[in-house]
């Protein structure tokens, strides 16, 4: 996969994509023990691995947006609009995913942070009187989340509010970090030369305060306001069972309705497109899996793609995946193939596929019964629906004890 994004060009046409799954195939065949005629697109949802091509495309796109100051084949970037749906986030995503290096000494980035014990109680007067307190809390619900803030003086009277709201998607410590800015960004605007006192109930709030190499564009702007008054700020982080009075009282605000409708979006952050990117992919992927012709019976068993991370990632039973691909030595696959010459199974009554196999010969109706009962118990209905067994473990295990037990898939294979 190295330099993929230079050479993903390959995926212009239809040949080469399939130039790329051919040897991705032999992994596959490996890992899920089946026969050499089962389809790529069963092979590769039962192994569980995203067709490479496709995986070159999320690599392309998460080079593409990682730095938007080096240079990008124009070629691929075609490619990538085109075959690739995120463009909303192509286009939200105005700002390089980089990292940058901290102004300050990493021997001197560490602040006085206190952490108050769990029973603490802190008045919302009562200090010195030069000293002005910040608290900051943080809200977060299932559409939206968002931060609010009070500065009190010395008599306890609060002196100013802040509140803002940012979509649901924002990242948690994106906000938490916006709050903190403003507080010190207000403190310059005022010129504040006091003793400073911030008190956040989010140990996200005080990340930046760590001595790390590298930190991201809001973490080096609080730095920036911060370093030059670090000898007077006192930072505290209170746990959510410790009574503060100023935090309490922000709280009530946030819990206040706002005539406020304006709701503020954050820079995506590297995991927020690294997720949503992954998602794109694995729609993509469904995408193709919906429309494939081909594996039949492993889409009756995995529906989605998503279906099919419910099996365990190791070395799949051969029995087991001639179930789940159909091509087995069952009379049915091995007549269609021209290995055999009937379809009909040996109990005389219909074609021996995959599903006469596991719910209908009356060879194996004995050692059917642990099957059936389980069934019934987890699924109400005999015979359950095939996508029912991978996805309940429950299920699988008997589905799996039927099968061995039968012996009916364990004889000495041919070279298909």
């Amino acid at each position: 996969m190295y330099g993929c994004s230079v050479w993903a060009s390959v995926l212009k046409t239809k040949a080469g994509t399939k130039k790329l799954r051919s040897f991705q195939r032999l992994i596959s065949i490996a890992v899920t023990n089946s026969f050499k005629t089962a389809s790529t697109e069963s092979l590769l949802i039962l192994s569980n691995l995203i067709p490479i091509d496709i995986r070159v495309l999320e690599i392309a796109v998460l080079r593409l947006l990682g730095d938007k100051n080096r240079p990008f084949s124009k070629r691929v970037a075609q490619i990538l609009s085109k075959r690739f749906h995120p463009t909303d986030l192509l286009k939200s995503a105005v700002q390089p995913f980089s990292v940058h290096s901290s102004p300050v000494p990493p021997w001197d980035m560490r602040s006085n942070i206190l952490r108050l014990s769990q029973d603490s109680f802190v008045g919302i007067g009562s200090f010195g009187k030069n000293t002005v307190r910040f608290y900051a809390t943080f809200f977060r619900t299932k559409d939206r989340m968002g931060y609010c803030y009070g500065k009190t003086s010395y008599s306890g009277v609060v002196e100013d509010t802040n509140r803002a709201d940012y979509s649901g998607w924002s990242e948690y410590k994106q906000v938490t970090h916006s709050a903190i800015l403003r507080i010190f960004s207000q403190i310059k605007e005022t010129r504040c030369s006091g003793h400073i006192e911030i008190f956040s109930d989010s140990k996200e709030s005080f990340s930046w305060t760590n001595p790390r190499s590298k930190l991201s564009a809001l973490e080096i702007e609080i730095l920036t306001l911060f370093y030059p008054i670090k000898h007077r700020c006192t930072l505290f982080l209170c746990p959510k069972t410790s009574k503060v009075a100023g935090l309490e009282l922000v709280k009530g605000l946030c819990a206040l309705p706002t005539d406020s409708q304006v709701i503020r979006d954050t820079a995506p952050t590297l995991l927020t497109i690294k997720k949503d990117i992954h998602s794109s992919v694995l729609n993509l992927w469904n995408s193709e899996w919906l429309l494939s012709s081909t594996g039949t019976t492993t889409k009756r068993f995995f529906p989605t793609v998503t279906d099919a991370l419910t099996l365990e990632s190791r070395l799949m039973p051969s029995f087991l995946s001639q179930i789940l691909t159909g091509h087995s030595l069952l009379n049915g696959h091995q007549f269609r193939l021209k290995f055999g010459s009937t379809s009909r199974c040996a109990c005389g009554y219909a074609d021996e596929t995959v599903d006469h196999f596991l719910f209908h010969c009356t060879r194996f109706t004995s050692r059917r019964e642990n099957f059936v009962t389980v069934s019934l118990n987890q699924t109400g209905v005999w015979p359950p629906p095939l996508s029912c067994i991978p996805a309940m473990p429950n299920l699988l295990s008997p589905t799996s004890h039927f099968i061995t037990s039968t012996k009916r898939l364990a004889r000495r294979t041919r070279t298909q």
